[in-house]
């Protein structure tokens, strides 16, 4: 059975040039949830910013440490935290 998830539902389009999906919590790992939205983002002509301050890149796109480091407008922020730091 071919799992589908809610990022297979994204349309393909291009935002403004000047606006960007940003990912809190982008991981390098494939397995994680935020990477798999990087990917599917990207895929989809998504112009992405991953942020995370313990690695360098994520996906082949340079990361950034905190979103204060952002200079482009954005569009759409998502969050993928661990649990941990929820509570």
């Amino acid at each position: 059975m071919n799992k589908k998830s809610a990022l297979d539902a994204l349309p393909s389009r291009k935002l403004a040039s000047d606006q960007a999906v940003v990912v809190l919590g982008a991981s390098p790992r494939a397995s994680r949830y935020s990477n798999m939205a990087v990917r599917q983002l990207k895929s989809n002509g998504y112009r992405v910013i991953p942020v995370n301050p313990g690695h360098s890149s994520v996906e082949g796109l340079d990361t950034v440490s905190r979103l204060s480091e952002i200079k482009d407008p954005v569009h759409t922020l998502t969050l993928y935290l661990s649990p941990v730091w929820s509570e």
